[in-house]
Parts: structure tokens; sequence; C-alpha cells
């Protein structure tokens, strides 16, 4: 028996292991991949509406709002150039409210007072 009776003997049988290994391999990715890109739009989407706050946040304060006032002018802004992010989450179980982004911006304007970063006009 010579190696190209073999192989020809053989080939059927390992095209279907190859064919088992790349689907498997396949049904894992499909299965682990909307879960990945849940996360990754997640992280962007929060990541664009915490810079919208901080930018927000920095509006105000170089219009020379403090408080509540600049908190609200940093939601408004958030709102209106963040809208996709935030939209993002109000598909999701866990959608961003008003009251979620005043206390975020709420904590971030203490940060800057803490840290004596206030954006001088």
């Amino acid at each position: 028996m010579d190696w190209n009776s073999i192989l020809e003997a053989a080939t059927p049988a390992i095209l279907a292991l190859a064919s088992a290994i790349i689907t498997a391999a396949l049904g894992l990715v499909s299965a682990k991949l909307p879960a990945f890109l849940r996360v990754y739009f997640d992280q962007k989407a929060a990541a664009a509406i915490h810079a919208a706050l901080m930018n927000g946040l920095k509006v105000a304060l170089q219009e020379g709002l403090k408080g509540e006032a600049a908190v609200n002018r940093a939601v408004g802004y958030a709102e209106s150039s963040a809208k996709g992010s935030i939209d993002h989450f109000a598909r999701s179980k866990t959608p961003v409210t008003v009251t979620k982004l005043q206390d975020q911006a709420k904590a971030k304007l203490r940060d800057l007072a803490l840290a004596g970063q206030e954006v001088r006009p």
C-alpha cells in the first residue's frame, strides 16, 4: 500500500473532520460576538456621554454658571450632543435618564471643584 492510496481513502474523513472543526469554531464565534459587540458599543456610548457632560460643564463654567444652573446646562449640552449615545441606552435594560445625567454632572462638578480645576471665563 502506498501513501497515495492511503490519502485517497482518508480524504473524506479528513474533510469531514475539518468541516466539523470549522463549524464548531464559527458557532463559538457567533455565540460570543453579540456579547462582545454589546460591551464594546456600551463602552463607546458611555464614553461619549461622559465627554459631553464634561464639555457641557466646561461651557457652563466658562459662562459663569454655578451649582444647579451649571448642572442643568451640562445635561442639556449632553442631551443635544450625545443624543445617539443616550438613545443607544434607551434601547437597553439601563436607559439613561435626566436624573442619572444630573447625578453624574453633579459628581463631576464636585470633582472639578475639589481638584481646583474650575475653568475661568
